[in-house]
């Protein structure tokens, strides 16, 4: 029973990483039908409609009174930067080039958690950090190959890094006080 308890992380991480994944294939499909303003205003508009049902059944509780809300603007601010970012990218590059891209991101909050937080990494979260950043290499030198990048499409990818780090930062912030359903109702809202 031990054993099956461990195992379920450890799926759930396999399923949302493998969404996650795919999410850059499905923005390019969806981005040749309409505009990074339309899908993201649809997709934000289902996720938080979503995140109601939970509400309204009583199963969930937004406790926000009396809290600090600077963490939750924070987040609600560079959750759709990140996303626009991220959208335009995705159309003047492509999905793969814009799925490696973004996997380095992690480098950029582990250096803002140092810079701000003063949380060093530790020798091995540095090298695990750099493995992305040997995947971009390579898909920029592939990149012919795997169609159009742009150099507009690099910066907001790069922007989209940026960003991300400083999202991990203030959703860090926030959690102090905030539950992560407040955190996501929050941004979606």
């Amino acid at each position: 029973m031990e054993r099956r308890k461990a195992l379920l992380p450890v799926l759930a991480a396999i399923a949302g990483n493998a969404f996650w994944g795919f999410s850059y294939l499905f923005n390019r499909v969806a981005l040749a039908e309409t505009t990074p303003e339309l899908m993201l205003a649809i997709r934000f508009l289902i996720s938080f409609l979503l995140m109601n049902v939970p509400v309204l059944l009583g199963r969930q509780k937004l406790r926000l009174k009396g809290k600090k809300v600077l963490p939750l603007l924070a987040l609600a601010v560079a959750e759709p930067v990140c996303f626009y970012s991220e959208s335009y990218g995705i159309l003047y590059t492509n999905a793969t080039f814009a799925g490696v891209m973004v996997a380095v991101a992690p480098v950029f909050a582990i250096a803002l958690a140092a810079l701000i937080l003063k949380e060093y990494p530790t020798r091995r979260q540095i090298i695990f950090s750099a493995l992305p950043i040997v995947g971009v290499i390579v898909m920029v030198l592939a990149g012919s190959s795997l169609g159009v990048v742009t150099p507009l499409g690099v910066v907001l990818m790069l922007l989209d890094c940026v960003v991300i780090g400083f999202y991990r930062l203030f959703n860090r912030w926030g959690s102090k006080e905030f539950t992560p359903f407040e955190r996501t109702y929050t941004v979606l809202l």
